[in-house]
């Protein structure tokens, strides 16, 4: 496996768990090389962890990474 603990979803998915929009999620992971996701075609690659913790270094307020933590640990 190339990227171990990365696990596949659709972009809108993780927007609308981060709370934001699809084209801000898109244009916030073009512009940060940091970004822990990986764009591909129709489906991103991410680490889960990885990017709510580096969604909540870039904005302040918390509570986006609760419904972020309870959606996908279902």
């Amino acid at each position: 496996m190339e990227h171990p603990g990365y696990d596949l979803y659709l972009p809108s998915s993780a927007a609308a768990q981060l709370g934001i929009s699809l084209s801000f999620f898109r244009e916030s992971v073009k512009k940060d090389r940091k970004a822990p996701v990986i764009v591909g075609r129709g489906m991103i690659a991410c680490n889960t962890p990885a990017l709510q913790e580096w969604w909540d270094g870039k904005r302040p307020n918390k509570a986006a990474s609760v419904i972020f933590s309870y959606a996908f640990a279902a």
